[in-house]
C-alpha cells in the first residue's frame, strides 16, 4: 500500500510541474525566446554560412528570414552536447521555430529573451504542440525534438513517424531520425521501410536511410534493389539512391550489372 501511495503521489507531482509549464508557456508575451538543451552525442554542429566557392564561412543566422537554411560544416565541427533552441510567439502560439549550435551567431529586428536551459521534458513542452501541427514550418521544431538527449525526444519522433494524420509530418519524422537519431532507430527505420503501409513512407524512409551515414547504407539499398516484396519502381529508387552514394560498393555493384546485361 505504501508503494502504492507513493507512486500514486509522485504522478500528481508530475501532473502539477506540467500544468505550471504549461501555464507559464500560454503565459509569456509574444516575441523570441532562446533557451539552451543538452543534446544527443550525434548532434550536428549547425549554424548558417556563406559559400564562397567551395570554402563555407560561418555567418550571422537571420532569426526573421521565413525561408531558412542551416547547416554545418565538417571541418569546423566542434563537439559539444549544447544547443539552443529559438521559439518566436505570436498570439499566444509558436510561429517558428529554430535550433542553432550554441556558438551560433544569430540577429533579430526583435528582442530575443533567454530563459536560461531547459530539461528535455520542459523544452518538449513548447516544441510538441507546434512540431505536431499543421504550421509548413513544422519540420523544425521536429528537427529540434530529434537532437534532445533522452528516450522522451526519440519515442515522440518515433510515434510520430509512426501515427501522425498527416503524411508530410510523418515524413518529416522519418526524415531527422535517419538523420540525427539513426543509431537508436536504425531497425525502426529498416522496419518503415519494409512494413509501413503507405507507399510513400516507405520510399521515403528509403530516401532517408539513404541519406544518412549509416555503414550499412550500401547493403540495405542494395537488399531493396534484390528483393522481389518491393514493387518495380522502389527498386528502381532504390538503385537510383545507390547510384548517388558513389561509394565503391555501389560503383562495383552497378558494374556488375551492367555487365550480367551485356
Amino acid at each position: 500500500m505504501r508503494l502504492s501511495i507513493s507512486r500514486f503521489a509522485a504522478a500528481i507531482i508530475c501532473w502539477v510541474l506540467s500544468l505550471v509549464a504549461s501555464a507559464q508557456t500560454d503565459t509569456k508575451p509574444d516575441g523570441w525566446y532562446t533557451w539552451n538543451i543538452t543534446t544527443v552525442s550525434s548532434a550536428p554542429d549547425w549554424c548558417c554560412y556563406d559559400w564562397d566557392g567551395k570554402t563555407p564561412a560561418m555567418t550571422v543566422c537571420d532569426l526573421d528570414q521565413p525561408s531558412f537554411s542551416y547547416g554545418s560544416n565538417s571541418e569546423t565541427q566542434t563537439n559539444s552536447d549544447r544547443a539552443k533552441i529559438y521559439a518566436r510567439k505570436q498570439n499566444g502560439e509558436l510561429l517558428l521555430v529554430r535550433v542553432l549550435s550554441s556558438h551560433c551567431p544569430v540577429e533579430s529586428d526583435s528582442s530575443i529573451t533567454n530563459i536560461g536551459t531547459l530539461t528535455t521534458d520542459q523544452s518538449l513542452q513548447w516544441l510538441k504542440p507546434y512540431a505536431l501541427g499543421t504550421s509548413e514550418h513544422a519540420s523544425d521544431a521536429l528537427a529540434a525534438i530529434a537532437l534532445h538527449e533522452g528516450d522522451a525526444a526519440l519515442r515522440l519522433l518515433q510515434k510520430t513517424a509512426r501515427e501522425h494524420t498527416l503524411r508530410e509530418t510523418r515524413k518529416n519524422a522519418v526524415f531527422w531520425l535517419a538523420q540525427i537519431r539513426l543509431d537508436q532507430s536504425r531497425a525502426f527505420l529498416k522496419d518503415v521501410m519494409l512494413n509501413d503501409n503507405s507507399e510513400q513512407i516507405r520510399r521515403h524512409a528509403l530516401f532517408s536511410y539513404a541519406q544518412s551515414k549509416a555503414q550499412d547504407r550500401d547493403s540495405v539499398l542494395i537488399s531493396v534493389i534484390e528483393n522481389p516484396k518491393f514493387d518495380r519502381d522502389e527498386r528502381k529508387n532504390a538503385l537510383f539512391w545507390l547510384v548517388q552514394t558513389e561509394s565503391s560498393a555501389a560503383i562495383n555493384y552497378v558494374s556488375e550489372l551492367l555487365q550480367a546485361t551485356d
